[in-house]
């Protein structure tokens, strides 16, 4: 079973590409 440590690399990894799109944006 996947520990906590693989839903926070989602988490991290999603707002990591929602920043890198904001940047783009912006």
């Amino acid at each position: 079973r996947e520990g906590p440590n693989f839903f926070r690399n989602l988490i991290t990894s999603a707002l990591y590409h929602l920043q890198e799109d904001n940047v783009e944006v912006a």
